[in-house]
């Protein structure tokens, strides 16, 4: 067994930089940050690799694990996401896939972020190494995964890592 990596980003439209890759064989790649927030075209087309490339279990296939999505945003979409968010929003419910959502910077609009996962965790941090702090401990979430179509409870056993917090909402710190 082992984890599988895919990177899709959402600048001026959704792009696959990374197809689905064992991690023994991830390369990471370069790219930047900029542009618009083509958030429902990102949306869209993970719907579509998920739907392709996720193996359910059934009597006769083993199949895989459920899907941890981490959206990092450090804005707001610009671009029709509304439809797309109310899919990813209602699979993650059913427990297709486990949903994360993270925005850094000043600019990011949480509220457009809790409208695809009840799960948002924002950076009150804008020192270089938070990036790095973060994929740390996203990394030990996969152990919190489990199979296709088992539901779990929201992961949030693994305390955020330092100037990260969970958003629940007007008032959130």
């Amino acid at each position: 067994e082992t984890v599988y990596l895919s990177i899709i980003t959402f600048a001026t439209g959704a792009e696959l930089v990374s197809p689905l890759t064992d991690i023994l064989s991830f390369e990471s790649p370069k790219f930047t940050a900029g542009g618009r927030t083509q958030l429902g075209a990102a949306l869209r087309m993970l719907s579509e690799r998920i739907d392709r490339e996720v193996v359910k279990s059934s009597a006769e296939v083993k199949g895989d694990w459920k899907p941890v999505v981490f959206i990092l945003s450090d804005g707001g979409p610009s671009d029709g996401w509304i439809t797309p968010a109310k899919s990813i929003c209602a699979r993650h419910d059913r427990g297709v896939w486990n949903v994360l959502a993270v925005g850094y910077g000043k600019s990011v609009q949480a509220d457009k972020l809790r409208r695809i996962t009840p799960q948002v965790l924002l950076s009150s941090s804008q020192e270089p190494d938070a990036l790095a702090r973060f994929l740390t401990w996203a990394s030990m979430s996969v152990s919190r995964s489990c199979k296709v179509g088992v539901q779990a409870a929201p992961s949030r056993g693994i305390p955020p890592p330092n100037g990260f917090f969970f958003d629940c909402g007007p008032g959130a710190p």
